[in-house]
């Protein structure tokens, strides 16, 4: 089977990141999947962000209205998660990050509200995230999302058993740095799918596709990784 595209927070390499307009793109280059971050406004809005702030606003501590309104003096939307799902239902697969506590079963409600369970899986680092979601949605694919970083998490990223077992994890997010300290040989073992984050590289993303046990990568260039997709597959 070959391994998945998955636009990276939309295809953000040629439009602002986690905008609906970064996914239009990755849907007309034709990216098997796209992957996008959620967070959560004072007033319980949950939008589409990656970082805990928006040019040092921090999100979680004010209502969406201020953070649509900094957002829009930047130059660009941040969508509600409604506004995501309902953009990209019926067109394209998601997987959906959760980069904070506290609205995994809401987060998960919604996503069945407007997608069949086998169009999307819900990751994050955070154990606890991942087991809620499992335990009450067991037909949910769900990811771990595994890190070099902090220094402390390495371990636990590297040998991530317990932590699979603990949450019941279908899919290994990995970075791509672990892969150079033997992460594959590990994930062979573990017999689950992994995607490796985030990949750009024109050579590194070669090799990857060719390498066993990678079922994914996540790249901001979806129509580079297709392109060199096809490559691949036609060697083989």
């Amino acid at each position: 089977m070959k391994p998945l595209i998955i636009a990276h927070r939309g295809a953000s390499a040629y439009a602002h990141q986690n905008t609906l307009e970064a996914f239009r793109i990755a849907m007309e280059m034709g990216a098997d999947m796209i992957e996008f971050d959620v967070r959560r406004t004072s007033d319980d809005v949950l939008i589409v962000c990656h970082d805990d702030n928006i040019r040092g606003t921090i999100i979680k501590d004010v209502p969406y209205n201020e953070i649509h309104g900094i957002a829009l003096e930047a130059g660009y939307i941040v969508p509600t998660l409604e506004e995501a799902l309902e953009f990209t239902k019926g067109k394209i697969r998601l997987d959906i990050e959760l980069k904070e506590e506290g609205y995994a079963e809401r987060v998960a409600e919604i996503a069945m509200g407007h997608m069949e369970a086998g169009d999307f899986v819900i990751t994050s680092s955070m154990d606890s995230t991942v087991k809620a979601i499992k335990n009450r949605h067991p037909d949910i694919r769900t990811g771990l999302v595994l890190g070099s970083r902090p220094l402390l998490r390495l371990p636990g990223s590297l040998f991530p058993e317990k932590r699979i077992r603990s949450t019941g994890a279908d899919i290994l997010a990995v970075d791509r740095e672990l892969l150079k300290l033997g992460f594959m040989r590990t994930a062979r073992n573990l017999n689950l799918p992994v995607y490796v984050w985030t990949v750009n590289d024109r050579n590194l993303m070669g090799r990857l596709l060719s390498t066993r046990g990678v079922a994914g990568i996540f790249t901001d260039k979806p129509d580079v990784g297709l392109f060199l997709r096809e490559m691949v597959m036609r060697e083989k």
